[in-house]
């Protein structure tokens, strides 16, 4: 078991990237992790986890763009 960001599997880390992007608050997304996840995580930490995996998708995605445009 390969463990990432914050001692979370890859996994986990999908699920609560996915609850903090998908729920209407991040206060919905603890809940979401607690009842469907399984585990207790406030909504702080799924708010700061959520935004800086977004961060880091969208520097990857603007790294790609400009290789593509450098050909």
């Amino acid at each position: 078991m390969e463990l990432g960001t914050e001692g979370y599997t890859p996994k986990i880390l999908e699920k609560i990237e996915y609850a903090g992007a998908n729920a209407v608050s991040f206060k919905q997304a603890a809940m979401h992790m607690k009842v469907l996840g399984e585990m207790e995580i406030s909504d702080k930490h799924i708010q700061r986890l959520t935004e800086r995996l977004g961060a880091e998708r969208e520097e990857k995605r603007d790294e790609d763009v400009e290789k593509m445009k450098a050909g």
